[in-house]
């Protein structure tokens, strides 16, 4: 999961003319998650789970 400031910078260093090959190899993550949240205009909030009771759980 990228954290806001990544997501910022990513499209900062888009801005600024570098390519998706470089910008990964920057901040050390895959091409195609750095081409996923370029194509995206905002950061998506992290959903936590909820952890549901289990069949055995009052056992």
């Amino acid at each position: 999961m990228i954290k806001n400031g990544e997501f910022y910078m990513i499209h900062e260093m888009k801005k600024r003319g570098m390519n998706i090959t470089q910008i990964a190899d920057e901040l050390g993550r895959d091409r195609k998650t750095i081409r996923k949240w370029l194509q995206k205009s905002e950061p998506v909030p992290c959903q936590r789970q909820i952890t549901r009771p289990g069949k055995l759980e009052p056992f």
